[in-house]
């Protein structure tokens, strides 16, 4: 009997440590942005990096883009920008690049007419 509870707790334990492991991946936040507090102000905002929000206050800032920026928390996607870098940004009103386009010049910032999802760094000035 000893031997029977001992392989179901054993058991037990592994599918406990299974369950957990996409969890603890999924609250992985890509090293390359930070969200930062629902109450972060636009001051918060560090040099070289290109800054959003969204319309609840949620806040991240990028050095390299995103795909997606509900990644970060931004569930609604971003509504406004500050580009505190040296190279244009590209903004998309869909995931992945997607949709239409805007672009944001070193130092622009505020709201870009649209919401948008995923951006980047401009490519040799090109949204592409």
């Amino acid at each position: 009997m000893s031997k029977t509870i001992v392989r179901l707790a054993a058991a037990l334990a592994t599918t406990a440590c299974l369950a957990a492991a996409p969890a603890a991946h999924a609250m992985n936040v890509p090293q390359h942005a930070a969200a930062l507090a629902p109450t972060a102000s636009d001051q918060d905002c560090p040099d070289d990096t290109f800054c959003v929000h969204d319309a609840h206050g949620h806040f991240a800032h990028f050095r390299v883009g995103s795909n997606d920026v509900r990644i970060q928390h931004l569930e609604g996607g971003a509504t406004w920008s500050w580009n505190r870098t040296q190279a244009t940004w590209c903004i998309y009103n869909l995931p992945n690049r997607g949709g239409q386009n805007a672009k944001v010049r070193p130092g622009g910032q505020g709201g870009s007419g649209f919401t948008f999802f995923s951006l980047k760094p401009a490519w040799h000035g090109f949204c592409v």
